[in-house]
């Protein structure tokens, strides 16, 4: 399970480990834990459009380093970047409700 905030980042945070499940796919688990799309709000240079092409940015990367994207299971939490509390209680009891059909917790 690789556990990223945003689309794209557990490439550029785990590319090299990724690409060793090469042909072993569907033991990898990849979580986007938000859409990333509230991460520069009002900004010019990343404005949604350019934001919401992670996810094909990040499959195109995956296939370069060789895995088959369409094995690879990936869970897009549907979280704004800014929806979470910041308070450390919370986290465990969203994660794993929002976890649970994928991870069994």
């Amino acid at each position: 399970m690789v556990v990223a905030p945003h689309p794209d980042d557990e490439v550029l945070g785990c590319g090299g480990l990724l690409s060793t499940f090469c042909g072993r796919e569907q033991a990898l688990l990849l979580v986007s834990v938000t859409d990333g799309e509230g991460s520069h709000p009002g900004s010019l240079a990343w404005p949604g459009e350019r934001l919401r092409a992670a996810p094909l940015e990040s499959r195109a990367a995956l296939a370069a380093l060789g895995l088959d994207v369409d094995r690879v299971a990936w869970q897009r939490l549907p979280w704004p970047t800014v929806a979470w509390p910041r308070t450390k209680r919370s986290w465990p009891m969203r994660w794993c409700a929002a976890c649970a059909p994928t991870t069994g917790c």
